[in-house]
C-alpha cells in the first residue's frame, strides 16, 4: 500500500478550493482541489443601456479598485451579455485583464471606464441645467458682452448618463450653461414672456 500519491495539477496557479482532507478516502473522479490561474482574470460589470452603441467587444477599458488608489489597469471587453436586466436596464460586460503580479483577487470590487470611438463623443450638460419650456428643452447661456443677462437656448437631449444629459444638438463643446439657478431663470422668463 502506497501512503503518498503525487497528483500533479494540469496548470500552474493558486489553490482556490479544497475538498480533500488528511485521512479521507478518495474515489475515482472525485474533485480534490480547484486550481485557478490568476495571471489573467475577468472583471464583470454592468453596462448601462445608453452605452450599448458605444461599447463593443474589443473596446479598451480602464479599471480601478479601492484596494490600489491611483493605479489604473488596462483591459479589453471580451463579452457583452445579450440579455438586459429589466430592473437596472444594464447588461453584464466581461473585461479581460492581465494580472501578472497577482494583485487582483477573486471577488474584489472594481470600477470600469470604457474608451469609445471619436465619433461617439458628445457634449454633456448637468441635469440641473436643463429646463422644460412648453414642449422644448432649454438651457440658459450667458449673453455675450452683457453681464447678468442670459439667453434661452433650445437643445435636443440624448440619453441620461449618470447626472448628465447627452446633447446631440444645440450646444458646442466649451459652451457655458447655468446650472444652479436655471429654475429661477425659467420662472423669470415665463413671467416676462408676452401673453397671447
Amino acid at each position: 500500500v502506497v501512503s503518498t500519491v503525487i497528483v500533479p495539477a494540469p496548470i500552474d496557479g493558486v489553490v482556490t478550493a479544497r475538498s480533500a482532507n488528511l485521512g479521507q478516502v478518495i474515489g475515482m473522479g472525485q474533485e480534490l482541489f480547484v486550481v485557478t490561474d490568476l495571471s489573467g482574470i475577468w472583471a464583470v460589470g454592468d453596462l448601462y443601456e445608453q452605452d450599448f452603441r458605444s461599447v463593443r467587444v474589443g473596446s479598451e477599458t480602464s479599471v480601478t479598485t479601492p484596494a490600489y488608489p491611483g493605479v489604473t489597469l488596462r483591459g479589453r471587453v471580451a463579452y457583452i451579455d445579450p440579455r438586459v436586466d429589466p430592473q437596472s436596464r444594464t447588461a453584464k460586460v466581461r473585461v479581460e485583464l492581465p494580472n501578472p503580479d497577482g494583485r487582483l483577487k477573486l471577488g474584489m470590487f472594481v470600477s470600469m471606464a470604457f474608451s469609445t470611438p471619436a465619433d461617439a463623443r458628445a457634449v454633456l450638460v448637468p441635469k440641473a441645467a436643463v429646463q422644460t419650456v412648453g414642449d422644448r428643452q432649454v438651457v440658459f447661456v450667458p449673453a455675450k458682452d452683457e453681464d447678468a443677462k442670459f439667453i434661452q437656448r433650445t437643445v435636443r437631449l440624448g440619453p441620461l448618463v449618470g447626472e448628465h444629459y447627452v446633447v446631440p444638438s444645440g450646444l458646442r463643446p466649451g459652451d457655458v450653461v447655468v446650472t444652479e439657478g436655471s429654475f429661477l431663470l425659467r420662472a423669470e422668463s415665463a413671467r416676462n414672456a408676452p401673453s397671447g
